[in-house]
C-alpha cells in the first residue's frame, strides 16, 4: 500500500469545469477520462484495448475478476503535472506516467506528449500485471513478471498488433552474466526481489532479465515441450503436487534438460516477435464525461500519488456533483485509513456498506474493526456473542465475494469461525476457496479444522491442525499460537468427556489412567494446566466413591482414614468441604475412633 505523505499547500485542484473538456470512453475491461481530442482519445483507447484482447487470446481470464481501472489521459503537461507521484521529499516526481494498483481498483495517469517508450513500457508492463490479477490465486514471480515484460513491448501498428520484441537490457544482462539454474529461477520470491546492495541488484536484475527470457522461449521458441507447458505447470502446481514432479509432468522433462533447452535458446540470440491481426472490438464512443466522474478519477490519481488533501477536495467535490453513492464514502475510507484517521475511515467505511458498496474494502474493514475489538489478550474472543460473530462472518463473506484474491478476509473469517453458529454450509465453502488460492496458509487451514471438527470429522482436523503445528512448517507466530490454543481445547475436551464417561460408569482407575497417558506427552502449559486438574477431579470423585462405600458397608474406622486422606491431599475444596461435613458426623456419633 502507498504511504501517504501529508503536504501542506497543495496545488490547486484541477476541476470537471468549463475550462476543460473531459471525455469518457468506456470498454468492457476499462474506462478512459480524457481531455485530448475526440480522435485521440479513440486511438488510445483502442490501443490498450488491443493490449488487453491480445493478452486475452493467450491467458484467457474471466472478464468480470478485473479489478475496476481507469485510465486518465491529460492533454498536455501543465494538467498532468499536478497529479504527478510525490517523493518521498514531498516534492512532484519526473515521471511521464505511471500505473499503480490496489486490492480491487487501478488507475493509470499519463500525458498524451508524453507517450513514449519508456511510459508505454511502464503502463503495458503494470498493465499485464492487472490482467493477470483476474486469475485465482497467485503466479509464480517468474511468470509474473515474465510475462509482464514479453508484454511490455506492445505495439499497434496498421495491419497487426505485435509483442515480444528483444529487451535490449535484459539481453546484455544474460549475455555478459552466467543465468541461474532455472530450478533456482521456478522458486525465487518476491521476498528476495529489491533487498538492497549489489547482491540484491544482482539477483533482482537476473531474475528480471531470465523470467523474460524464460517465459519467451515458452511462448515463442522453438522448442519441444508440450504444448501449454508454462500455464500446465502453474496448473498442477495449484493442485497440491510436488513441485518437482508438476514440473516433469508439464514440461516433459527433469529441470537439467530445459535449462539446457533455454541455455542453446539465449545463445542463438533470435528472439521471435508475435504478431496477429488486430482484435475484432466492438467500435468506440468517445462522450462527455459527467463532473462526477472526471472527479472520482482526479481523486483515484491524488490517493496513488500520496496527494492527501487533492484527493479529499475531489472527493467533496464528487458529493457537490450530487454523486451520494457508495464510491464516494470507499474513497473518503480509503484516504482517511491512509493517512491514519482510522475513527473516521471506520465511519466513512460503514456508510458505504449501507449504501450497498460493489467494493470490498469497507465490509473487510467493519468486519476487521468488530473482530479486533473482541480480541482478548491471549487471542481468544470470549466477549463475542454468536450472533456479533456472525455478522463479521457475514461482512468477511461479502468481502471475498467482492475481492476473492485477497488474503487477509480469510484469515478474518478462519479467525471467527470458532465462534459462528454451525448450519451454514458456504462458511466452508468460502474457507475451501482460500485453501484452494492460499494452500499453504495456515490461519485457513485453522478455520477448515474448526469446521471439520464441529461436524464429528476428527480425523480430518486433526490433519489440518496437525501440519499447522509441524516444525518444518513455517507459519507465523500468532497462528501457531491459534493452533496450540485450538489443540489444547479439543484434546482437554476429547479427555475430559472421556474420562467423565468413565467416572460416570464408575471406572475411576480407567479414568485416571487415561489423563495420566495424555500427562506423559508433550503438552503445552496450558493443557498441562487443565490435565492436573482433572486428575485432581477424578481422584477426588474416587475417593468419594470410596468413602460412600466404607459407609455402606459400616466400615467406619476405613472410612475415617479415608476422610482424613482427603482432607491432606490437594483435592478440590468442595470436596473437602463435604467430606469435613462427613468427618463430623463420624465425631457426632463416635464412630471409627481406636
Amino acid at each position: 500500500m502507498l504511504v501517504i505523505t501529508l503536504v501542506a499547500g497543495s496545488s490547486p485542484v484541477a476541476a470537471a469545469g468549463n475550462k476543460t473538456r473531459w471525455l469518457r470512453v468506456s470498454t468492457p475491461q476499462f474506462t478512459v477520462i480524457t481531455s485530448v481530442s475526440e480522435k485521440d482519445a479513440i486511438a488510445w483507447t483502442g490501443e490498450f484495448a488491443q493490449f488487453v484482447a491480445a493478452l486475452h487470446s493467450l491467458i484467457p481470464v474471466d472478464p468480470t475478476r478485473l479489478p475496476r481501472l481507469t485510465l486518465m489521459v491529460f492533454a498536455d503537461e501543465r494538467e498532468f503535472a499536478r497529479y504527478r507521484p510525490l517523493g518521498a521529499d514531498g516534492k512532484s516526481q519526473d515521471v511521464a506516467g505511471y500505473f499503480s494498483r490496489r486490492d480491487s481498483w487501478a488507475v493509470a495517469g499519463l500525458a498524451r506528449a508524453g507517450w513514449r517508450d519508456e511510459t508505454r513500457t511502464t503502463i503495458f508492463h503494470e498493465g499485464t500485471h492487472w490482467f493477470l490479477s483476474a486469475f485465482e490465486g497467485a503466479h509464480p514471480v517468474w511468470l509474473e513478471e515474465g510475462l509482464a515484460e514479453v508484454f511490455s513491448t506492445f505495439e499497434l501498428k496498421k495491419k497487426h498488433v505485435a509483442w515480444g520484441r528483444a529487451i535490449e537490457h535484459h539481453v546484455v544482462t544474460l549475455n555478459q552474466l552466467r543465468p541461474m539454474p532455472v530450478e533456482e529461477l521456478l522458486f525465487i520470491t518476491k521476498g528476495q526481489l529489491f533487498t538492497g546492495g549489489s547482491e540484491g541488484m544482482f539477483r533482482t536484475g537476473m531474475a528480471y532479465a531470465q523470467s523474460w527470457a524464460f517465459v519467451h522461449y515458452l511462448i515463442f521458441g522453438d522448442n519441444d515441450l508440450p504444448p501449454n507447458a508454462m500455464m500446465n505447470y502453474v496448473r498442477l502446481l495449484r493442485g497440491a503436487m510436488h513441485p518437482d514432479e508438476a514440473f516433469r509432468q508439464a514440461f516433459g522433462s527433469d529441470y537439467a534438460a530445459v535449462d539446457r533447452k533455454l541455455r542453446e535458446y539465449l545463445r542463438r540470440g533470435r528472439y521471435y516477435v508475435g504478431q496477429r491481426p488486430p482484435a475484432d472490438l466492438p467500435e468506440l464512443r468517445a462522450e462527455p464525461a459527467s463532473a462526477a466522474e472526471v472527479e472520482e478519477a482526479l481523486a483515484r490519481l491524488s490517493v496513488v500519488t500520496g496527494r492527501t488533501d487533492q484527493a479529499l477536495a475531489h472527493i467533496e467535490k464528487m458529493r457537490e456533483a450530487g454523486e451520494e453513492n457508495p464510491v464516494v464514502f470507499e474513497l473518503l475510507g480509503q484516504v482517511q485509513q491512509e493517512s491514519g484517521n482510522e475513527e473516521a475511515a471506520l465511519s466513512a467505511y460503514e456508510e458505504a456498506v449501507r449504501r450497498k458498496s460493489r467494493d470490498f474494502r469497507p465490509y473487510f474493514e467493519v468486519a476487521h474493526a468488530r473482530h479486533a475489538g473482541a480480541v482478548q489478550s491471549d487471542g481468544s474472543l470470549r466477549h463475542l456473542s454468536e450472533e456479533e460473530a456472525r455478522k463479521v462472518a457475514n461482512d468477511y463473506e461479502r468481502a471475498i465475494n467482492l475481492n476473492p484474491h485477497f488474503q487477509p478476509a480469510y484469515h478474518g473469517l478462519a479467525g471467527v469461525i470458532e465462534l459462528v453458529p454451525a448450519g451454514n454450509p458456504h462458511d466452508a465453502e468460502f474457507l475451501e476457496l482460500g485453501h484452494r488460492m492460499f494452500p499453504d496458509d495456515g490461519m485457513i487451514a485453522l478455520g477448515l479444522a474448526v469446521l471439520a471438527k464441529r461436524s464429528g470429522e476428527d480425523a480430518k482436523a486433526a490433519e489440518l491442525l496437525a501440519k499447522v503445528l509441524d516444525p518444518e512448517t513455517f507459519q507465523p507466530m500468532h497462528v501457531r499460537r491459534y493452533a496450540m490454543r485450538l489443540e489444547t481445547n479439543w484434546v482437554a475436551t476429547d479427555i475430559f468427556d472421556k474420562s467423565k464417561e468413565l467416572v460416570d460408569t464408575g471406572k475411576h482407575y480407567e479414568a485416571l489412567a487415561l489423563i495420566e497417558e495424555q500427562l506423559a506427552r508433550d503438552n503445552t502449559k496450558e493443557l498441562q494446566r487443565r490435565l492436573l486438574n482433572a486428575r485432581r477431579m477424578v481422584e477426588g470423585a474416587k475417593q468419594v466413591k470410596e468413602v460412600k462405600e466404607a459407609f455402606d458397608s459400616r466400615d467406619w474406622k476405613e472410612a475415617r482414614r479415608l476422610l482424613n486422606e482427603i482432607l491432606e491431599s490437594d483435592a478440590p475444596m468442595s470436596v473437602k468441604n463435604q467430606m469435613r461435613r462427613r468427618l463430623a458426623e463420624l465425631d457426632r456419633r463416635n464412630l471409627g475412633v481406636e
